[in-house]
């Protein structure tokens, strides 16, 4: 067969699959008394359908998230006021009172604390909140505080014990110090401290 009948031979081949083609989508077209605008029409309202719901959904996600976001606030708002009322009460009674958090760092401390503790050595209460005791005291004194702290922590009970401190006044002073866990559902969230009796020995205070 010549190059001159082949030719003819595919481009009718070719024109008869496309032609089938479209006569099989015209014929589906009748059957369903569709036109092709009303084929486009459809698929568009099928394409915003899914997209309403898709902003529905997206919606409804926001509004679930404002919740949870309204609660959180509400509980840090209930957490600021419980620690407020915490503050408030504590500065003006005569006894050393401290907390800190469960990982040893300041949180509070009262007038009477500084001016007892950390004045006289050189330090305010701006050397001490937000950082841990090794910021000002010596590392014994730090490491004897830390310890302590965990066994409140690891017991969720008060822990009475008497600890040595840095040289205050140019003299070694002891404490003796009540120490216990803040707790709120069931969980640890925080120790705190109150210097009952200072003394100039140990021996003192047993």
């Amino acid at each position: 067969m010549s190059a001159s009948e082949i030719i003819p031979l595919i481009l009718s081949t070719i024109g008869g699959g496309v032609l089938g083609a479209f006569l099989t989508f015209k014929i589906s077209l009748k059957k369903q008394n569709l036109t092709e605008f009303e084929v486009l029409i459809n698929q568009y309202k099928h394409l915003e359908e899914k997209l309403q719901k898709r902003v529905d959904g997206l919606e409804v996600e926001q509004k679930r998230q404002n919740i949870v976001e309204d609660k959180l606030r509400e509980k840090v708002t209930s957490l600021q006021t419980q620690l407020n009322l915490f503050e408030s009460s504590s500065v003006d009674i005569p006894l050393p009172m401290w907390m800190k958090n469960t990982n040893g760092e300041m949180l509070f401390l009262n007038r009477n604390y500084e001016d007892l503790f950390l004045i006289p050595r050189g330090y305010n209460m701006a050397d001490y909140i937000g950082y841990k005791d090794h910021a000002v005291w010596s590392k014994d004194v730090a490491d004897e505080f830390a310890k302590n702290d965990s066994k409140v922590v690891r017991s969720k009970r008060p822990v009475r014990s008497i600890e040595r401190l840095d040289e205050v006044n140019s003299g070694e002073i002891w404490v003796e110090i009540l120490k216990y866990p803040r707790i709120i559902n069931n969980k640890v969230i925080g120790i705190s401290g109150i210097v009952l009796r200072t003394g100039d020995t140990k021996e003192e205070l047993k």
